[in-house]
């Protein structure tokens, strides 16, 4: 486990680190199940690597098989499999890159402080994100892809996109399935 370090917040350093990001994003689905985009908006179940229970966060993958992915590592390996993968338009939001050197810098990170793979550690940076008040969320490594830094996943926080989660996506559209059966 990684030795937790205090997060040193500089609101006007990481307002200088944003992205500002608009692109399509990728979710899954129960297959039965028809797309809400505000069902995307929940609380976590204290499982989640970047968020706290009682924090409203959504979970997006930047590419279809990243979502298929990041669903295969929390999925019942002896239960049958119906996911539905939905694109969806998101932005513009300004997030933080936590894959960036300077990013994990403004956030007081330690250089070789990857934050990706300590689910502890990711919580602490991602709720001091948060409490900062800079941003709607961030970009964060793929866990299924830990040696392919294009494979990312972004991570909304709720509370900070005006209208919540559902406000900042645009047209869904189901791109494909996966169905399989142990």
């Amino acid at each position: 486990m990684t030795p937790t370090v205090p997060i040193a917040l500089d609101t006007d350093r990481l307002r200088a680190v944003l992205t500002r990001f608009s692109a399509p994003v990728f979710c899954h689905v129960p297959g039965d199940v028809a797309f809400d985009a505000a069902a995307l908006d929940r609380d976590g179940d204290g499982r989640d690597r970047w968020s706290e229970p009682d924090q409203p966060t959504a979970y997006l993958a930047g590419d279809p098989l990243t979502a298929i992915a990041e669903f295969a590592r929390h999925a019942d390996r002896d239960a049958p499999v119906i996911r539905t993968v939905i694109r969806i338009h998101l932005g513009p939001v300004e997030l933080l890159d936590i894959r960036r050197q300077d990013v994990r810098a403004a956030l007081g990170c330690p250089p070789d402080d990857v934050a990706t793979t300590d689910r502890e550690r990711a919580r602490e940076i991602a709720t001091a994100a948060r409490a900062a008040g800079v941003g709607s969320g961030l970009i964060v490594p793929s866990m299924a892809f830990l040696d392919q830094s294009d494979r990312f996943n972004v991570v909304l926080f709720g509370e900070r996109i005006a209208g919540g989660v559902a406000a900042a996506l645009a047209r869904p559209e189901a791109v494909g399935s996966v169905a399989l059966r142990p």
